[in-house]
């Protein structure tokens, strides 16, 4: 293991401690270690970060650089990411250092997503070279399975913790909505109607709920349903653009992506849109907003 990624666990497990010890005196119930991570980027060019929600302390995390527009898909457990690269999926070991490419492909290759698992990474491709289809790559075998052609763009694949369902983005419609994949029978569902983009999709950590990005309400707010597609709600209610929603590990809260100071920076809600705070303070753009276990 490289002495800067020794330190860097070094560093997150006395990060935890203090963290739990202080919620334990002010009598606060915080989610998991209070680890978000994203992307910080400066003339298209991103750092991963992560923030100590508790400690409000931010660590430059040693690692691959992000293109515009490309950010890290984490493994639920924390330990690894996937992301992409020069139109290849790439995986990167948080713990060894270690940037590995999984799709040699001519093709465009990109938005991978993990399995509950971690055996298995779904993503997009244009290797049939007529529009972007969805993909699962097996991690123990490297063999790559084929989801179903369709004759419209898919995009943003991303699975439900109890790894029975994708939801993913397609314009079949003409325009983006987003859809549900019964990975046991196969069958699709679509979830949002309206003339306006769906997109950013994600799962909450009991599969009963995603929350997206929608342009419905003429700029992009985030909303959450219910996970067959009923009662759609706007959490964020602003006039400025959010966007990017993520789930804390424990549900109660999301975090998301939005200019309303100014700058593309990262905020926290509660699930029902209360309590919004600003969780960055910096010059740059930043995205890709994770909160990890």
């Amino acid at each position: 293991m490289c002495t800067a990624c020794t330190r860097l666990i070094v560093l997150f497990s006395l990060v935890s401690a203090a963290a739990s010890l202080a919620a334990q005196t002010m009598g606060c119930v915080l989610p998991a270690d209070g680890q978000i991570m994203y992307v910080s980027y400066t003339q298209g060019i991103g750092t991963l970060y992560a923030y100590d929600v508790t400690l409000r302390m931010t660590t430059q995390i040693p690692g691959p650089r992000f293109s515009f527009r490309s950010g890290p898909a984490w493994e639920s457990d924390g330990q690894r990411f996937a992301f992409t690269r020069e139109n290849d999926v790439y995986m990167n070991n948080v713990n060894t250092g270690e940037t590995i490419n999984l799709t040699t492909s001519t093709a465009l290759d990109g938005s991978p997503a993990w399995s509950p698992d971690g055996l298995t990474l779904t993503f997009v491709s244009d290797r049939n070279f007529v529009n972007y289809d969805l993909y699962m790559l097996n991690l123990v075998d490297k063999q790559v399975s084929y989801l179903g052609y369709h004759s419209s763009d898919e995009d943003q694949p991303v699975w439900s913790p109890d790894g029975r369902r994708l939801a993913f983005i397609s314009n079949r419609d003409f325009n983006y909505e987003i859809y549900a994949l019964d990975l046991e029978t196969g069958r699709e569902r679509r979830l949002t109607r309206n003339r306006q983009l769906d997109y950013y999709p994600v799962w909450s950590p009991d599969s009963r709920a995603i929350a997206f990005t929608t342009g419905r309400d003429g700029n992009l707010e985030i909303y959450v349903m219910n996970a067959d597609g009923s009662e759609p709600r706007n959490l964020t209610n602003h006039p400025s653009n959010d966007q990017r929603p993520m789930w804390s590990p424990d549900g109660t809260r999301l975090l998301f992506v939005s200019e309303r100071d100014g700058l593309s920076e990262i905020y926290m809600m509660n699930r029902d849109g209360t309590n919004v705070q600003r969780v960055t303070h910096n010059n740059r753009r930043d995205s890709f907003p994770a909160w990890l276990p």
